[in-house]
């Protein structure tokens, strides 16, 4: 079972069990869903759920490094979702975009909306970064997301937004 896998999952699912646990999230102001419990709780510093498991994982720095290295370009998913110590995401965003050898960001996301789309577009420009996109389906994870088109058909990514960058990556 891929839900299984996740430890976040596992961790979500048994909350989710109990009325009470649901009580108490809403109660914290941080209601969210199993498939949102990670970013909502999980890595947030500021979450009575959170668990600092980043001894588990690369830096940013030895992640970017060992994407160039492997011929593919760094691009942030997602960049508005994360948890910052500031709550300016984007002033947050922008200074990762000067501190790290991002490539781009991803503009193009179900959740964002019209004017979010046009700060992180400016973003990447400013600093001659890339731009991307992505629905976020996962199958059965998401089934409200649908492969190419989002939420209710709310994005649609077209070739001229991808292909200054994809031709850049290199086969291996």
């Amino acid at each position: 079972d891929a839900k299984r896998k996740f430890a976040a999952f596992v961790f979500a699912y048994e909350i989710f069990k109990h009325e009470e646990n649901k009580k108490i999230l809403f109660e914290i102001g941080e209601e969210c869903e199993v498939v949102t419990f990670y970013r909502v709780h999980s890595c947030n510093k500021n979450s009575i759920f959170y668990y600092d498991d980043t001894q588990n994982y690369l830096t940013l720095e030895e992640t970017i490094e060992r994407i160039h290295e492997a011929g593919g370009i760094a691009i942030v998913a997602h960049p508005l979702l994360y948890p910052y110590d500031n709550e300016d995401k984007f002033a947050e965003i922008e200074k990762m975009v000067q501190e790290y050898k991002l490539d781009g960001i991803e503009v193009e996301y179900p959740l964002f909306g019209k004017e979010d789309r046009e700060k992180l577009k400016e973003i990447a420009k400013k600093y001659n970064k890339y731009i991307s996109g992505g629905t976020d389906y996962h199958a059965e994870n998401k089934p409200e997301i649908k492969i190419g088109t989002g939420i209710n058909e709310n994005m649609n990514i077209c070739t001229e937004m991808v292909e200054d960058w994809i031709y850049n990556a290199k086969e291996i």
